[in-house]
């Protein structure tokens, strides 16, 4: 069959666009439309450090867009994103996908169903049944930010992080997962044991189980059965005190 501007390529494929090196097993080149569809082993190469691999890809090179579907990974320094379907745009550097992806970076496994990848700013933004693993604890969320190099969550929307002595929930603030050290700033409310903190701002050290709380602060000591309300509060369940102020 004679396609009209059409070349089938066979065989230890090469095509090299702006910096971009794709391989592959055999390709359509569509020279009117500047589309190539590529099959097999695909792989592309963008900036030295961006990896995408995949069973099929189309690239059109006037759209600066890759289209890859059926065991697609992206793998960059940071990180490695898996996925079945993801279109990724080489001239902005993000990758999208919209149907369940896994990040995993050096120390978190994100799943989520809808997931943008800013690769410059080795951002993601996830969407939908959200799932942050870490060997201490799980977040669970519909809306979460996370930078890959900094391993900092950034919360968004009602966000539930679940410890082996500690649960937080909050609508707004981060977590950093290196330091499993916390800054919430709307609706939060922090358990641990017997005691549980709630205020308009809440940080916490989990490493010393210690933090402070500032604006309309509730103290629940479940054990004594004793309330404590002010609207600033320094805590420590370690040593089993607080100082509430005002």
């Amino acid at each position: 069959t004679v396609i009209p501007n059409a070349q089938r390529l066979i065989g230890n494929v090469r095509l090299l666009h702006e910096g971009s090196i794709m391989t592959c097993d055999s390709a359509w080149y569509y020279s009117d439309r500047n589309v190539v569809d590529a099959f097999g082993n695909v792989h592309i190469v963008s900036n030295d450090t961006l990896h995408m691999y995949a069973s099929y890809i189309n690239y059109n090179s006037d759209l600066s867009l890759a289209k890859a579907r059926h065991n697609v990974s992206l793998t960059d320094p940071s990180m490695t994103l898996t996925t079945d379907s993801l279109d990724y745009d080489m001239a902005n550097d993000i990758g999208y996908y919209n149907f369940g992806g896994k990040i995993v970076d050096s120390t978190n496994v994100l799943t989520s169903i809808i997931g943008r990848y800013y690769t410059q700013t080795k951002e993601v933004f996830f969407k939908d049944s959200v799932v942050v693993v870490h060997k201490d604890f799980t977040i669970y969320s519909d809306t979460l930010k996370y930078n890959t190099e900094t391993e900092v969550a950034h919360i968004v929307g009602p966000t539930r992080i679940i410890g082996d002595s500690t649960y937080i929930y909050s609508e707004n603030g981060w977590y950093n997962t290196k330091s499993k050290i916390s800054q919430l700033q709307k609706n939060s409310i922090l358990k641990r044991a017997d005691t549980q903190m709630q205020g308009d701002t809440i940080y916490f050290d989990d490493n010393d189980a210690s933090g402070w709380a500032r604006g309309n602060v509730i103290i629940n000591d479940f054990k004594n059965q004793v309330i404590v309300a002010g609207h600033h509060a320094t805590y420590n369940d370690f040593s089993q005190n607080a100082l509430v102020r005002d």
